[in-house]
């Protein structure tokens, strides 16, 4: 899965918020608000966590 892809699916979940969501190369991870979404595999078989941090300034990335 690549970051398109991966990209698609946490816009299907509503995870994915054009202006303040911010993508992390390095890391793989996009953090949107409280929400950290991270690209776990690469291969067939791929996995997407997301973590919730409450207190999470939106403005931290």
């Amino acid at each position: 899965m690549d970051r398109e892809k991966a990209k698609e699916v946490l816009e299907s979940y509503r995870l994915i918020v054009k202006e303040k969501t911010v993508y992390k190369e390095r890391t793989k991870s996009w953090i949107t608000g409280p929400w950290l979404c991270t690209l776990e595999k690469s291969t067939r078989k791929h996995l997407i966590s997301c973590d919730y941090y409450p207190n999470r300034n939106e403005n931290l990335n």
